[in-house]
């Protein structure tokens, strides 16, 4: 209930990557919960991820845990097996300030710009009906089982 539009979550301290120019979902993140220490936690959600709809209606979908910048695969914590779908992106392109999603790692190159930057590890909750469970990766758009990541 803490946030129910687009201007809620802005006035929060979150930050839109861009992404909801070239997507369906659109990404808001607040950068200093990233390094604030604290985990999983329900008062401090890394990001918020709005689905835009064909008409640009945008409604919220997921709340998304991040782990700490810095952290890799290797540190997801187990809090319920398999059911818990943790990802990263080893394929986005940023900005200098690493805040705007800029283009995507194709042969080695960012295209159509940007800098290369893996992500730490994050964890959807959907707040929304998901054909593959309810912390399902927005990767796969509907498709349901192994992923590379």
């Amino acid at each position: 209930a803490r946030f129910t539009d687009e201007a809620s979550i802005t006035a929060a301290g979150y930050t839109s990557i861009g992404d909801g120019l070239v997507s369906e979902f659109e990404h808001f993140v607040n950068y200093p919960m990233l390094v604030d220490g604290r985990e999983l936690d329900p008062g401090a959600i890394e990001s918020i991820v709005m689905r835009i709809a064909p008409d640009g209606t945008k409604r919220i979908a997921s709340a998304m845990y991040i782990l700490e910048s810095g952290s890799t695969m290797s540190d997801v914590p187990d809090i319920a097996g398999e059911l818990t779908t943790w990802h990263d992106h080893q394929d986005l392109c940023w900005d200098p300030t690493g805040t705007k999603l800029l283009g995507v790692l194709v042969n080695g190159t960012c295209t159509p710009g940007g800098e290369f930057r893996a992500t730490a590890p994050m964890l959807h909750v959907w707040l929304v009906e998901h054909p593959c469970g309810p912390f399902a990766g927005i990767d796969g758009h509907g498709e349901c089982g192994s992923h590379d990541h």
